[in-house]
């Protein structure tokens, strides 16, 4: 997983460097969260929030400070069991700010919140597959 952390930063530096949205997407695992009333990068400010909210809380191996602010697109691949399709048809994703650290090591790749996850899969699936890149904030 440390490798992610790595893949993730160069990604975002490169996203920032370049001005574009244009990176190699990862693989990983979401789960999604009710309400947010306090985050790492903006306390209790809802503000930066972009509409939903459509945020996104990292695991705290993949997150910095430095990623505060930045956005992913977040794009469901699957769901956890052979046969399981939690995925919404024709979604092509959904653009996410990054807003915190899930505060658990254990926790999943990504947390999304629970109108973000609607907006690709069935919030009944609990975790899914997704993957995801860098992309610019709407």
């Amino acid at each position: 997983m440390a490798w992610k952390l790595g893949l993730i930063l160069l990604i975002l530096s490169a996203w920032a460097l370049a001005g574009s949205a244009d990176a190699t997407a990862i693989s990983g695992i979401s789960s999604w969260f009710n309400e947010y009333k306090y985050t790492v990068c903006y306390g209790t400010n809802q503000t930066p929030f972009l509409p939903g909210p459509r945020i996104v809380a990292l695991n705290p191996k993949a997150f910095s400070l430095a990623a505060c602010g930045q956005c992913l697109n977040v794009t469901c691949t699957g769901g956890l069991s052979v046969g399981d399709n939690p995925c919404k048809a024709n979604t092509p994703g959904v653009v996410v700010k990054i807003v915190d650290n899930c505060g658990e090591s254990s926790c999943n790749d990504l947390n999304l919140s629970k109108y973000a996850f609607a907006q690709i899969a069935n919030v009944n699936a609990g975790d899914i597959k997704v993957s995801y890149q860098s992309a610019l904030c709407q």
